[in-house]
């Protein structure tokens, strides 16, 4: 399958919350977030605890919530309003520059 425009994902965005409703797609980022942290933490243990054999499906599984929570954070700025969180997002990055050259 071919990559989506960024105005291909908002149509499909904009489809889900016609199906499924405004609050059932913040669950979903909600839910996404959660898994994620799962899988950060089994990541983070790869070295100690979790046997050198499993490492493929833990690195398989990272990149699947990572883009999980990816999607659902782009249908979530543009929700929320793309312009708002970008403007926010410049603020933020000004401040961790300041903190990265102190």
């Amino acid at each position: 399958m071919e990559r989506l425009t960024r105005e291909q994902r908002l149509e499909l965005y904009q489809r889900a919350v016609d199906k499924w409703g405004f609050n059932s797609q913040i669950d979903q980022l909600i839910e996404e977030m959660a898994e994620l942290t799962l899988a950060l933490c089994k990541y983070k243990r790869l070295k100690t605890d979790i046997a050198p054999n499993k490492e493929k499906i833990v690195m398989d599984n990272l990149f699947e919530e990572l883009a999980d929570v990816k999607m659902c954070m782009e249908q979530s700025c543009w929700l929320f309003g793309d312009e708002k969180v970008l403007d926010v997002f410049d603020k933020k990055f000004e401040k961790f520059l300041g903190q990265l050259n102190s």
